[in-house]
């Protein structure tokens, strides 16, 4: 699960018990992710992203990453991405529409990984 906090959350859940020392406890057994604004915002075309969720049609699973090929609102205002997707030697292995809440930007303190397509 994934949360955006904002500051006060934050100092109070480091500093003080209650729930937002529950929440940042979470955090650190990675059973919640914390993010900032930025990643709940416009993600960027041709960039790579990561899958929040598994795509079994796909053989794709959470944590897989994908390329991110155009950009969809739907009438109801859902923001949505058509994402491309290749093995590691890089074939494309799958192109499909998910929501944007089914993406999410890389960071810096993760690194990527080879697993069997299955």
């Amino acid at each position: 699960m994934r949360a955006v906090i904002d500051t006060n959350l934050l100092v109070s859940g480091l500093l003080w018990g209650g729930n937002p020392a529950q929440l940042m406890a979470a955090a650190q057994r990675g059973t919640l992710r914390l993010c900032s604004s930025e990643n709940m915002m416009k993600l960027e075309l041709y960039t790579d992203a990561m899958l929040t969720c598994d795509l079994p049609q796909h053989r794709l699973r959470r944590g897989d990453i994908v390329k991110l090929v155009e950009r969809h609102v739907a009438p109801d205002g859902m923001e949505g991405y058509s994402i491309e997707v290749f093995n590691a030697v890089g074939d494309t292995i799958a192109v499909t529409v998910v929501p944007s809440s089914a993406l999410e930007v890389l960071r810096e303190d993760e690194i990527l990984c080879a697993r069997p397509l299955g």
